[in-house]
């Protein structure tokens, strides 16, 4: 079922390859220098002292050990932190939740399904969950899926595009464009053999295309503002551009104009340094927390910013990535772990078994290269749009989508938007539960279990004083071998955390989020209005608020696991100090919770607009103007439209009456017409 847990199972791959001509494929290989060269043989001693390394034999790894002092690899320059600069200050750049299979055949529409499903992903590096939900489909199943991706940012759109051109392409071996998505996705350098492969499979194509497409706009063939979906020549699946000229304007400025030359290998080494000391890591961040094998592999990932295996060589990779250039961009410097489920700590990656970044490499290359061979089953399209959440109806409507969507995967608009636009601007987008039971809204929320709000519910308040006194006491759970109860007063230490993050573990965090969801609404009010129009609402908060839009929520969840990232059920159970140190350094502690909406009723046009525009200015006008205020115009434009209701509804029920009457008349005269014939014939007989 969907709510069993999480799981920590590899992902099964058929097959292992290690080379394909010249082009040169990462495996686990000894880095040892043997004089001006590498040893590069095959890696299977890992170093016992950090298992983040592994060399080809006891030999090597001696030798080498002057130029690999393990845990001190890096100079801690690379991390220092800044006072009282917190994580929330920095702007992400990856994906903050992990990915997620989106449909859950078996337990929806099922193992042997085979019609058609239209997917809605929203947000930065949305790719991923439609990559995780093709590896995901049984092989007894054959659905033809359409997926629309929606990026707004200009660097973050580009390299989508890029990325799925890559992996859409049949002319190479599959783990070829396997690891150039990768380097294209997350590396700030790569070998010239990537950097020639991208150029050639995805960049040109799309240079091309794009330099068509404004040729077309400028002698005036296609108009400004219009959309126009343009089919980009690919060979698994139909893949379809759709922007504006404006858009398409931003995509021909990030791509590069021409092939560069390489740069100067110390110059993109110094860049990406100075890029790490002037965005130290906050004080607050997990790295504190860490332990020292994975600060080690941070600080690499920081310094080097290349997703690969600790130990790989590093001498080739000397191009820039195409879309970062020079440049990293703000946020990148973050881990981007948080991509992709914890599972990938348990993923082999050869000898050195605390590699994460290593890991994290063979996981995503292997999901690439199932995503491909499915891909080559499936009818599927793809097609790529940058619409903000707020223009989607009016895209949804000026694009003539009479279809709606089976899933729409909105985390991203649900945490950077309020909860309640975000459902009100897509509630008209979601396929009725009559017509597909399993069509459903997703969305990942962080903020029921441990924001600021929460510990403002009064319902709550009690439970947090006794979290706060078992800091220095002993709960009677496995958190005190775990995290030890703390002797000291000093809340800022690095056991302090651990407690305090461990009591965070071991919370009920089912209570927490239905009280989070109870939690009276500044659209309460709102709720009380409509409500009167036809009965008082039975339930409060953000549940009642989309009741008004005709969605619910389901209980249970049938496609995600409600808690991703839990690993304490009850009072009793045991994690392991192995997990509970995996979940205390991940890149976000805060609890996951996947809400799934379900659409039970229909909304008329223009009362989807009105509630789409009343979430849009609690959102934009709420700065600026009160709650009092935009609750108010939305009782103004809902009356006017109750009033036009009532108004058109007499109009009709006068005209039937007319049309009655009308048709009452023409029976009585039709009736006098008979009579008088029937006297006439009575007289002539």
């Amino acid at each position: 079922m969907a709510d069993a847990g999480p799981s920590t199972a590899p992902v099964e791959m058929k097959n292992t390859y290690e080379y394909n001509g010249n082009f040169p494929i990462t495996k686990p290989i000894c880095p040892a220098r043997r004089g001006a060269n590498r040893c590069l043989r095959e890696a299977t001693v890992a170093c016992s002292r950090c298992l983040i390394i592994a060399y080809c034999s006891l030999e090597c790894m001696i030798g080498e050990m002057e130029d690999h002092p393990c845990l001190e690899a890096y100079s801690v320059e690379a991390l220092k932190t800044k006072t009282n600069e917190k994580t929330s200050c920095h702007e992400a750049f990856w994906g903050e939740h992990a990915a997620t299979d989106v449909l859950n055949l078996p337990e929806n529409e099922g193992r042997m399904f085979e019609g058609h499903l239209r997917l809605l992903f929203l947000g930065v590096s949305s790719l991923r969950h439609l990559v995780y939900t093709v590896t995901k489909i049984p092989d007894t199943a054959r659905p033809q899926l359409s997926a629309t991706l929606s990026e707004t940012d200009s660097l973050h759109f580009t390299r989508l595009i890029l990325i799925v051109l890559l992996l859409a392409d049949e002319t190479v071996h599959p783990i070829i464009n396997a690891e150039a998505a990768i380097h294209l996705w997350y590396s700030y350098r790569m070998t010239i053999k990537v950097r020639d492969h991208i150029e050639k499979v995805a960049i040109t194509p799309l240079r091309t295309l794009a330099s068509d497409v404004m040729a077309r706009f400028q002698d005036g063939t296609f108009q400004a503002l219009t959309l126009h979906p343009l089919e980009l020549p690919c060979g698994k699946f139909k893949v379809f551009v759709e922007l504006n000229r404006a858009k398409w304007k931003l995509l021909l400025d990030k791509l590069p104009n021409d092939h560069p030359s390489p740069p100067r290998y110390d110059l993109a080494i110094t860049a990406r340094v100075a890029a790490a000391l002037d965005h130290p890591v906050p004080n607050d961040h997990p790295y504190h927390r860490m332990t020292p094998s994975r600060q080690v592999g941070v600080v690499q990932w920081r310094v080097n910013g290349v997703l690969a295996p600790y130990g790989h060589p590093m001498d080739d990779f000397r191009m820039f990535n195409p879309i970062f250039l020079c440049d990293p961009p703000r946020g990148s410097l973050d881990e981007p772990l948080a991509e992709w489920p914890m599972e990938l700590f348990d993923y082999p990656c050869g000898p050195a078994q605390d590699d994460v970044y290593g890991k994290m490499f063979y996981y995503v290359r292997d999901l690439f290269i199932a995503f491909q061979r499915r891909a080559r089953d499936l009818a599927m399209t793809i097609r790529i749009i940058s619409r903000g959440l707020e223009e989607l109806p009016d895209w949804a409507v000026a694009t003539e989508r009479t279809q709606h969507f089976d899933r729409i995967e909105a985390t991203s608009a649900f945490e950077t938007f309020s909860s309640f636009t975000t459902i009100a601007m897509l509630s008209g987008l979601l396929r009725h539960k009559d017509e597909n039971p399993a069509a459903t809204l997703l969305a990942c929320s962080r903020e029921m279990v441990n924001t600021p709000v929460v510990r403002l519910l009064p319902e709550l308040k009690e439970d947090l004083r006794a979290e706060q006194r078992l800091l220095w006491t002993r709960s009677g759970t496995a958190l005190d071998e775990y995290a030890p109860p703390l002797v000291g007063t000093d809340l800022s230490s690095v056991e302090a955390v651990r407690r305090r993050l461990g009591l965070i573990m071991w919370r009920d965090w089912d209570r927490f989020s239905e009280c989070f969801l109870n939690y009276p609404t500044p659209f309460d009010r709102l709720v009380d209005h409509v409500g009167t129009e036809v009965d008082p609402p039975a339930e409060r908060g953000l549940r009642a608020a989309a009741n008004m839009l005709n969605i619910v929520l389901k209980d249970p969840n049938t496609i995600t696991n409600r808690w991703p990232n839990r690993f304490v059920h009850s009072h009793n159970d045991r994690p392991g100090r192995v997990r509970f140190d995996r979940w205390l350094s991940w890149v976000d502690t805060r609890p996951e919770r996947w809400l799934e909406w379900q659409r039970v009723g229909s909304l008329r046009m223009q009362e989807w607009q009105i509630f789409a525009d009343v979430g849009w200015k609690h959102l934009i006008l709420g700065k600026r103007w009160s709650m009092e205020r935009v609750v108010g115009e939305f009782w103004e434009s809902w009356d006017y439209y109750l009033l036009d209701g009532r108004a058109a509804e007499a109009e009709d029920q006068e005209i039937d009456k007319k049309e009655v009457k009308g048709a009452d008349e023409e029976k009585k005269k039709k009736k006098q017409k008979a009579k008088m014939k029937m006297k006439k014939n009575a007289k002539k007989k």
